[in-house]
């Protein structure tokens, strides 16, 4: 009976069925997680037949029960236990009762069988070494998005960032695993999310950086919400919210602690910069007012002079001043900040050092200067004096220094060349670049002036202060070129673009020099290289047209030209320049529209003036011709031409008294004019004057006579009309060439 009952039970035995599920990769959580609710021995094993297992149980009920304890099973049953008949309806699909099975109450227990060996793999705890590996790999991903920021590539600095909080979130689960239970310090998740967020930003996704600073927001327990804040603040100010990034900075300022000082200063002085943004300027006064009573501040002293000026208070100008340029050597407040204060980014970030940066500052004083002079002078040199004077009081020389220098471009702005001379020659200190800049100056001003030896001579003492002046070695070869020197000043420019690959001043003048020696093509690369560095700049835009049309590639001069226009639409020159190329193109048509354009925009533009009285000339039109003729002459009233074209079109209008009228005008404003004594003989003649064409006659003998080269000019009618005129490699333009040396602009 015990025989019979352990064949009836066989069915219930799904032990080889575990061990099929578990050589399914897929499948093995599941029956591990199975494994873990209840493990079948001898002891818990079913004791009656149709007994149902227990709720959340691996294995299922057979489909075919025995009828009776003592019957033992059919034919189907007991081909159960042989291993080459087909599977039947009786037993799950799949199994087999090998002869591997081991004997009742002998089981294996789950810890030594395959399955307990699987559970096992399952549920193995990773190691100590493995989440120290993964956290450093979250530090490496950091600061290599850091680094390739600081390098200008914020692409693939956003992509290390993504990468450090895929890690950081795998460092998460390894945590979970490891420390059941215990709370983990999220400095390390909040720091991946703001480089994330920050490299957002860097790379032009504000959206996405926004989304990011709201969701660290939602964690109620970071301490730092008010940096959070700060950033979100900053990012709104970038897009021009300026709304929004003021309701930033109030909440900002809300989460910071009092004893983070710097933060709290750095977030006045944004907000105080929304505010100005907005035209609030006596609430960004005192916005700044405030940021300086928790501690000193260049900045904030700076744009507290800035909203005085804008409110008019010359005297809170000066009080101001005084304070910025008492700041030298001061150190900012004592921070208390925690190690996160940093991590703000951008322009509203905390200082990185508490002393204040001395070259920073000078730039601070040095703008604030060239606001206040003018307002406590109209010229501005008594201005310069007053804050020169400070500047000594304080004992910093090297503002008195810079001052000086700014105070030279002021006198050169009111065109007191000679004051800028004499202070420039006063500035002596060998211990700063100064007398460099001063020198390299002079030899601007020497260029400027005409002297070009001098010119020459202020450079090589310029580069003997600072032989790596890019400044001084221009103004080197600017001089040279003036005398002559092509070569040596094409070499000394090749030396400056060497030692600053971005000064455009020295790229610029070397391309003119190319184009004085007809290189052409040389001149073409150059211009065509500046373009490409600042394509909006209009300089070199024209210079590339100008050096198409001087190799004779009228159409792309035209293209070029066009482009141009494009960017100073009202330029007469650009317009008589694209008119004159389509004459010569044959494009008439196209060469009146520009013409006449450039007429409208300047009507004294001579060069629209000829060409379209020429026009009308051609087309028989002479009373359309005489108007611009006319305004020509009143241009240029010594240039007899235009007087002879107004009367020769009275002349074929047939108005001969009043032609005979102006010719006789001209000859007395010009007796020696051949052209116009054959007209007047021609006029009188033909109105039956003899005497006055004879003594005309006469005079038109003895003028042949003192220039026999107009002599042999035949007379014809409309000899005075002149074909469209080809104008100058640079007409009248708006657009400027280049002055003769390069300054240094404080």
């Amino acid at each position: 009976m015990a025989d019979g009952e352990d064949d009836l039970y066989q069915g219930y035995d799904l032990q080889d069925e575990f061990q099929e599920l578990l050589l399914d990769e897929n499948q093995r959580p599941a029956t591990a997680a199975g494994q873990k609710r209840q493990t079948y021995t001898a002891e818990n094993r079913p004791g009656t037949r149709g007994m149902l297992s227990t709720a959340g149980s691996p294995w299922r009920q057979p489909t075919a029960v025995p009828g009776t304890a003592a019957a033992r099973p059919g034919s189907s049953w007991q081909a159960a236990s042989s291993a080459s008949r087909p599977v039947t309806s009786t037993t799950g699909a799949g199994y087999s009762s090998g002869s591997g099975k081991p004997a009742r109450g002998s089981r294996t227990p789950p810890s030594r069988g395959p399955l307990g060996k699987a559970l096992s793999q399952g549920d193995a705890m990773p190691s100590a070494a493995v989440y120290k590996q993964t956290e450093k790999r979250v530090h490496e991903l950091l600061e290599a998005s850091c680094l390739l920021h600081s390098q200008s590539d914020p692409n693939s600095a956003l992509q290390k960032a993504k990468e450090a909080v895929k890690k950081e979130r795998q460092l998460e689960k390894l945590h979970q695993q490891l420390h059941k239970g215990t709370p983990r310090n999220d400095g390390l998740a909040f720091s991946t999310c703001l480089q994330l967020a920050l490299m957002h930003e860097a790379a032009g996704l504000p959206t996405e950086a926004l989304r990011i600073y709201q969701a660290l927001l939602k964690n109620k327990a970071s301490l730092q919400a008010g940096l959070v804040q700060l950033n979100i603040g900053n990012l709104m100010l970038r897009k021009g919210d300026l709304a929004g990034c003021m309701r930033a900075y109030r909440i900002a300022l809300d989460n910071i602690a009092p004893a983070q000082r710097s933060s709290r200063i750095c977030t006045l002085r944004n907000l105080a910069m929304a505010q100005a943004g907005a035209g609030q300027y006596t609430d960004a006064a005192k916005t700044l007012q405030h940021a300086l009573e928790l501690g000193t501040d260049a900045a904030a002293t700076h744009n507290l002079l800035v909203c005085c000026y804008a409110l008019g208070d010359v005297t809170a100008m000066q009080d101001n001043f005084r304070k910025l340029v008492q700041i030298r050597g001061q150190q900012s407040p004592p921070d208390e900040d925690g190690p996160g204060d940093g991590d703000g980014g951008g322009p509203a970030s905390a200082p990185e050092s508490p002393h204040q940066d001395e070259h920073q500052l000078l730039g601070f004083v040095k703008g604030a200067a060239k606001l206040l002079a003018p307002s406590l002078d109209e010229e501005g040199m008594a201005g310069y004096d007053w804050c020169i004077k400070q500047c000594q009081e304080a004992g910093w020389d090297a503002a008195v220094h810079e001052l000086t220098l700014v105070k030279s471009a002021g006198l050169l702005r009111h065109h007191n060349h000679q004051g800028a001379m004499d202070l420039l020659q006063g500035l002596r200190d060998p211990a700063s670049k100064v007398e460099a800049k001063a020198a390299a100056n002079l030899a601007f001003l020497h260029g400027l002036a005409g002297a070009p030896q001098a010119a020459e001579g202020c450079a090589d003492a310029a580069l003997e202060e600072d032989h790596y002046s890019a400044v001084a070695l221009v103004n080197k070869g600017c001089a040279m070129a003036l005398q002559g020197k092509l070569g040596p000043a094409r070499a000394i420019f090749d030396e400056a673009s060497a030692i600053d690959p971005a000064c455009g001043p020295a790229n610029y003048n070397r391309g003119l020099l190319d184009k004085r020696q007809s290189r052409w093509e040389d001149a073409m690369d150059t211009f065509q290289q500046l373009h490409a560095r600042e394509p909006e700049n209009v300089l070199y835009l024209w210079q590339i047209a100008d050096t198409l049309d001087h190799m004779e590639e009228l159409s792309g001069a035209v293209e070029w030209l066009e482009r141009l226009l494009s960017r100073v639409p009202n330029d007469p020159g650009v317009l008589t320049r694209l008119g004159s190329l389509h004459a010569r193109l044959g494009d008439e048509p196209e060469a009146w529209r520009y013409y006449s354009e450039a007429h409208r925009v300047y009507p004294g533009d001579l060069g629209a003036l000829s060409w379209m009285g020429a026009y009308y000339v051609r087309a028989q039109m002479f009373d359309d011709a005489m108007p611009h003729f006319k305004l020509a002459a009143r241009i240029q009233p010594h240039e007899v031409k235009w007087a002879l074209m107004v009367a020769s079109c009275l002349r074929r209008l047939g108005l001969q008294a009043e032609a005979l009228q102006n010719y006789k005008q001209i000859h007395a404003a010009h007796p020696t004019n051949i052209e116009c004594l054959r007209y007047l003989v021609h006029l009188c003649s033909d109105l039956g004057w003899e005497d006055d064409a004879h003594e005309y006659a006469l005079r038109l003998q003895r003028a042949e006579r003192r220039n026999p080269d107009a002599a042999n000019v035949q007379a014809r009618p409309g000899s005075a009309m002149p074909p469209a005129p080809m104008l100058p490699t640079l007409p009248t333009s708006s657009i400027p060439e280049p002055l003769p040396g390069y300054i240094h602009v404080p």
